[in-house]
C-alpha cells in the first residue's frame, strides 16, 4: 500500500504520512493509526513523501531517520515549503541528540525507536490537535502581585517556560506536553532565552 490512502477506514481525526523504506513496520503502524481513526499515507522514500504532501492535506508527517532520497534537514526544509503547517515527527534511535540537531530544521518531534503503539497514537493526537486548535483554556486571574504589570511578550514567555521546568524538574517532554508544544520548539526557545536548565532525562518519567 505504497503511497496510498484508504477511504474505507474512518478518518474523521485526521490525515497523517508515514514515511519508512521498512514495509513492514510501515504497514503495522498504518494498522495501528487507522484502527484509531486516522487516514494514512504512506511512502517509502523522500521524495514519495514530498509527492504525496503537495497532493493531499496532511497534518502530520512521520519519518524514519534512515528514510532515503534527502537527509532529514533537507526534507523537513522541501516539507515547510510545500505545506507550511504540517507536523514533522522523525524516529530515531537516539531521540535526545536528533532533536537537538533537527529542532532548527522546524522538526516538531522526536521519538525514541521502537516507537510504542500508545507512543505513536500520542503524538499523532498531538499533531492533529494543534492543527485544529486546542479548546482555549478559561482566564484565570492574575495574582495581586500582578495586577497592572505588563510584560513584553519575550519576557512573559520565558518566564511560563521557566516556571513549568520548575514544576517538571526539567523534564523537557513533560514541559513540551503541559505547554502543548513539541520538544523541537521547547529546546530553540531555550536556546533563544539563554536558558539552562539542570535537565531530566525523558526516559526518568
Amino acid at each position: 500500500m505504497n503511497g496510498t490512502y484508504n477511504n474505507t477506514m474512518k478518518n474523521n481525526k485526521g490525515k497523517l504520512l508515514l514515511a519508512d523504506a521498512k514495509s513492514g513496520l510501515r504497514e503495522a503502524m498504518t494498522r495501528n493509526l487507522q484502527k484509531a481513526g486516522y487516514g494514512v499515507l504512506q511512502a517509502r522514500d523522500a521524495h514519495e513523501a514530498l509527492r504525496l504532501l503537495g497532493s493531499q492535506a496532511v497534518e502530520t508527517m512521520f519519518v524514519d531517520e534512515d528514510l532515503p532520497g534527502l537527509p532529514l534537514a533537507e526534507l523537513a526544509k522541501k516539507a515547510h515549503q510545500i505545506a507550511p503547517s504540517v507536523k514533522i515527527v522523525v524516529f530515531s534511535r537516539n531521540a535526545d541528540q536528533a532533536i537537538q540537531e533537527l529542532a532548527p530544521a522546524g522538526v516538531y518531534d522526536v521519538l525514541q525507536m521502537p516507537v510504542s503503539e500508545p507512543r505513536l497514537l500520542l503524538s499523532a493526537r498531538q499533531g492533529t490537535e494543534r492543527v485544529q486548535g486546542p479548546p482555549a483554556p478559561e482566564p484565570r486571574p492574575e495574582p495581586q502581585r500582578d495586577q497592572g504589570e505588563i510584560l513584553p511578550f519575550r519576557e512573559e514567555e520565558k518566564r511560563i517556560i521557566e516556571r513549568a521546568l520548575r514544576i517538571t524538574g526539567g523534564n523537557i517532554q513533560q514541559t513540551a506536553r503541559a505547554l502543548k508544544l513539541g520538544r523541537a520548539t521547547i529546546y530553540r526557545k531555550l536556546r533563544k532565552y539563554d536558558i539552562h536548565p539542570r535537565l531530566r532525562n525523558d526516559r526518568d518519567e
